[in-house]
């Protein structure tokens, strides 16, 4: 009896999962989140893209901005086909 319930459980909390696909918008969220960091790294380091001194606040903030835009835009695909499916 416990282990039916157990797996009723199981089966409700994994079918809520996938409605809402909380795993693929997490994993969107480290993404950009580990884009962030490399782009902050990078920056600190003045390496790649920002060893010019004049131009590399403003090649940094561009960036910063192209990811964030681009997880906005991902953001707003997936709660549209959340929302397409129920």
């Amino acid at each position: 009896m416990i282990f039916s319930i157990l797996g009723l459980n199981a089966s409700i909390c994994t079918g809520i999962l996938e409605i809402k696909k909380f795993r693929e918008l997490w994993v969107s969220y480290r993404k950009t989140c580990e884009q962030l960091k490399r782009e902050e790294f990078l920056y600190k380091t003045k390496s790649e893209k920002y060893c010019d001194g004049q131009t590399k606040f403003n090649i940094f903030v561009e960036n910063i901005e192209a990811i964030l835009l681009t997880e906005h835009s991902n953001w707003n695909k997936n709660i549209i086909n959340i929302q397409e499916k129920k």
